[in-house]
C-alpha cells in the first residue's frame, strides 16, 4: 500500500450555526464520498482545526447571530494566520461584495483567506463541485515513501511533538500533506539519513525520483509550527540567499496548522553525499579537517560575514557574555560544586588550593593549575575596539555543518542567525572541536591545553602552518617518537582548532591575545550553565572540567600580558631567568607563560643546573615521594613534559640549548 493509499477521505470541517442546514448539506457530502466534521461554534471550529486531519473548511459568514449584517465570525475565524494553510470556502445565505471581497481579497502565508465563495442558494450539488475542484487544486496526492535509519511517521511525530499522546493519526496526516506540496511531481522521495534535530525539528536528508525526469537530492527541515516559523524568518533576515557554492538555496516552504516543511539545496553539491561533520571526522586526517576548516570561513561563511558589516566595540569579554552583574563567588560555587560531582563519579579532583587549583586522578596523578578566575581577578580585560559586526550563523558547529567531497561545506539551522560579532563563528567552532575529546581523562586534557598554547603562540608568532606540521612538532626532539595522545580525536581536535585560529587571524586580523580574550568569556558562559542540582553523565562532567583547564590556562596567558612590556633588568641579563616573585619565566628577554607543574620543574632543573635529573626524581618532584613509580608510564609522560617545556624555552626544540637529554639517565639544564 503507498502512501497516498494509506491517507484517510478527505476530511471536510463544516462550519455553520444553522444544524439543520449543516446536516442536510453534510449528507450530500458523504455521499460524494468525503468526511465531514460538523461544527456549530467558532469555538468548536477552533477545536477540529487543532485535532482533526481537516483538508478543507466550509466556514458560514455568520456564526453567531444570521440577522446581524455586521456579523463577519465566519470570516474572522478564515484570517486567523494559524489556521491559513487550509482552504477555505465562505459560505453565506446573504452574498454582497464586502463580504466577497473581504473573503477572497486578501493573502495569508500564500493562501487566500478563502479560495471561494458560496452561496448558499446555489444548491447542494454546486457545494459538491466545488469541493471536488478545489481539494484537487490545493490536496496533492503523497508520493511513495521510503525511510532510512528506521524512521517512520510516528517517528517523526515522536522527535517533534515527544510529549503528544493524543491525536497522533492526525499529525501523521499532516506531515504527509506537507510532503505531498513540496513533491507534487514526485513518484517517490527518500527520507534519511538524518542530519541533526534539536527540541521541535529535524533535519534530512532527501532523495526526489521523478521518473523519467531523473533525481534531485537535497535538505529537509520538518519543524514545529514555532520553531519553523522563525527558522523561516532568521533565514529570510540574515542567510545570505545567493546561488553561490557552499550556500543553502531555501526553495520550498509549506506549512500546516502545526507543523512547518522547508525543502533546501545545497549549491554546489551536485552528487555529494553530503554528511555532517562530526559523523564525517572519523574517516578525516588532520590535513583535511584542516581544508574543511578552510573552506567553511573562505567560501560558506564568506557570504554570511560579509553582510551588514561595520565596526564597533565589544565590552569587556566577561561583561559581554555575562553580563554586568555576575560575580568571581559564581566560578568559585560552581568548581567547587563540579569538584564533589566528579569525586562522587570517580573521575577525579578540582581542589582548590591556595593559589592554585589542584587536579588529581583516581589513580593518583596530579598537576596544579592556576586559578581559574585570576585573569578576571586581576582585570586582564579590556573593550576590544573595532571589532567586526556582520551577519554570522550563531552556532556553527559539528552538527551543523555539512561536507561533501574535497572538504566543500554547507551550513544547517538558522535559528540563531543574527547580526553580531563575528568572532562568535569561530569561537562556537573551536568549542565544539573541543567536545570531541571524551576519551581523554582529566589530566590528559592539560596537557591538550598545554600542547596547543605552545603550538598556537608559535604560530600566531612565527606565521606557519602548524596546523599541517604539528606531528613533527608533537614528537620526541630526541628520539623522533610521538609524545602525546595518539587518539584520533586529539589530532584532529588540535588540527581543527590550530585552523580556526588562523583562519581568524588572517580573515579578521584578530590578535591571538584578542581572540583569547574572546575564548575565555566564552569558556566562562558555557560553565555558567553547569547547574550543580543537575544530573549529569561521565562525558558531560568531564565537559565542565575542560572548561575550567581552558580558563586556568588562558587565564593565564592573559594575565601574563597586564605585566609591564618593559623586561626587568635580570631577564636581560640572563639567557634563562625565573623570577620568583612572581613566577614569570623570561627567555632571551622575552616572557615565556608557565603551568605551574611546569614552573616547579624547571625550577628544580634551575637548581640543579649542570647536574642530570632522572625521570624517578622528576616524577616524584610532581607526585611526591609516596607516589607509586611505574617506569614506562612514568618515563613516557616525563618525556612529554620535558617535550613540552623545550616547546616553550627552546629557540629551536629539535636542537635542544638549554635542556638537554643525557641517554639512558636523565635530563641536565644548562645556561651558558
Amino acid at each position: 500500500m503507498t502512501d497516498a493509499e494509506a491517507l484517510p477521505r478527505a476530511l471536510i470541517l463544516y462550519v455553520d450555526n444553522d444544524e439543520a442546514f449543516l446536516q442536510t448539506r453534510a449528507e450530500y457530502l458523504e455521499q460524494a464520498g468525503y468526511q465531514v466534521v460538523p461544527a456549530h461554534t467558532v469555538e468548536d471550529a477552533r477545536e477540529l482545526f487543532e485535532t482533526r486531519p481537516v483538508d478543507l473548511a466550509i466556514l458560514d459568514v455568520r456564526m453567531v447571530d444570521d440577522d446581524d449584517d455586521k456579523d463577519v465570525s465566519g470570516i474572522q475565524l478564515a484570517k486567523e494566520e494559524r489556521y491559513a494553510p487550509i482552504p477555505k470556502i465562505i459560505l453565506t445565505d446573504y452574498p454582497d461584495y464586502r463580504t466577497a471581497r473581504e473573503a477572497l481579497g486578501s493573502v495569508l502565508e500564500g493562501m487566500p483567506v478563502a479560495v471561494d465563495y458560496l452561496d448558499k442558494k446555489e444548491g447542494p450539488q454546486a457545494m459538491v463541485e466545488r469541493v471536488q475542484k478545489l481539494l484537487v487544486q490545493f490536496t496533492p496526492p503523497t508520493p511513495q515513501v521510503r525511510w532510512t535509519e528506521g524512521l517512520s511517521w510516528a517517528g517523526l511525530v515522536g522527535l517533534l511533538e515527544p510529549e503528544l499522546d493524543r491525536h497522533v493519526e492526525a499529525r501523521i496526516w499532516e506531515l504527509k500533506r506537507l510532503l505531498g506540496r513540496c513533491f507534487p511531481h514526485a513518484r517517490q522521495v527518500i527520507l534519511g539519513p538524518r542530519y541533526m534535530d534539536r527540541p521541535g525539528s529535524i533535519c534530512l536528508a532527501y532523495e526526489e525520483i521523478r521518473g523519467d525526469r531523473g533525481r534531485t537530492r537535497g535538505v529537509v527541515v520538518y519543524a514545529g509550527r514555532e520553531a519553523g516559523e522563525r527558522e523561516a524568518d532568521r533565514y529570510e533576515q540574515f542567510a545570505p540567499g545567493d546561488p553561490d557554492p557552499g550556500q543553502l538555496l531555501r526553495e520550498e516552504m509549506q506549512r500546516s496548522v502545526h507543523y512547518v516543511m522547508a525543502l533546501y539545496r545545497p549549491i554546489g553539491a551536485q552528487r555529494d553525499v553530503l554528511r555532517p561533520l562530526r559523523t564525517a571526522m572519523p574517516r578525516l586526517s588532520p590535513a583535511q579537517v584542516a581544508q574543511v576548516v578552510e573552506r567553511l570561513f573562505t567560501t560558506t561563511l564568506a557570504g554570511w560575514h560579509a553582510r551588514g558589516r561595520r565596526r564597533t566595540e565589544m565590552a569587556d569579554p566577561v561583561t559581554f557574555f555575562l553580563g554586568p552583574k555576575e560575580a568571581l563567588q559564581g566560578l568559585r560555587a560552581r568548581i567547587t560544586a563540579l569538584d564533589r560531582a566528579l569525586d562522587h563519579a570517580g573521575l577525579g579532583r578540582l581542589a582548590l588550593e591556595g593559589a592554585a587549583l589542584l587536579l588529581r586522578e583516581p589513580g593518583g596523578r596530579s598537576t596544579r593549575l592556576p586559578l581559574p578566575w585570576e585573569a578576571w581577578q586581576r582585570k586582564a580585560f579590556r573593550p576590544l575596539d573595532e571589532m567586526l559586526v556582520a551577519h554570522i550563523h550563531g552556532q556553527v558547529d559539528l552538527d551543523r555543518v555539512v561536507v561533501g567531497r574535497q572538504g566543500r561545506t554547507w551550513l544547517l539551522d538558522f535559528t540563531q542567525a543574527r547580526a553580531d560579532f563575528v568572532v562568535l563563528d569561530y569561537v562556537h567552532l573551536e568549542g565544539a572541536f573541543r567536545d570531541l575529546l571524551t576519551d581523554l581523562t582529566l589530566l590528559e586534557r592539560v596537557d591538550f591545553e598545554s600542547d596547543l598554547q605552545v603550538l598556537a603562540e608559535t604560530q600566531a608568532e612565527d606565521g606557519i602552518d602548524l596546523h599541517l606540521a604539528w606531528e613533527e612538532e608533537a614528537a620526541d626532539t630526541d628520539t623522533g617518537e610521538r609524545t602525546v595522545s595518539a587518539s584520533p580525536s586529539w589530532e584532529q581536535s588540535l588540527a581543527g582548532i590550530l585552523s580556526v585560529r588562523r583562519a581568524c587571524r588572517q580573515r579578521l586580523g584578530l590578535t591571538l591575545q584578542d581572540y583569547l580574550a574572546v575564548l575565555y568569556g566564552d569558556a566562562l558562559k558555557r560553565l555558567w550553565r553547569y547547574d550543580p542540582e543537575a544530573l549529569y553523565t561521565t562525558d558531560e562532567l568531564l565537559a565542565f572540567a575542560h572548561l575550567v583547564v581552558l580558563l586556568a590556562l588562558t587565564g593565564q596567558v592573559l594575565s601574563s600580558r597586564v605585566q609591564s612590556e618593559e623586561s626587568p633588568e635580570e631577564a636581560l641579563q640572563q639567557s634563562l631567568w625565573l623570577d620568583a616573585a612572581t613566577r614569570q619565566l623570561w627567555v632571551l628577554g622575552r616572557p615565556v607563560v608557565l603551568t605551574p607543574q611546569e614552573y616547579t620543574l624547571l625550577d628544580h632543573l634551575l637548581q640543579r643546573r649542570g647536574q642530570v635529573c632522572t625521570p624517578e626524581e622528576l616524577t616524584f618532584l610532581l607526585e611526591g615521594q609516596g607516589y607509586a613509580y611505574e617506569k614506562l608510564t612514568d618515563e613516557h609522560r616525563i618525556r612529554s613534559a620535558i617535550n613540552r617545556l623545550r616547546r616553550k624555552i627552546e629557540p629551536d626544540p629539535a636542537k635542544p640549548r638549554f635542556l638537554r637529554t643525557v641517554r639512558g639517565h636523565g635530563y641536565r639544564l644548562v645556561t651558558d
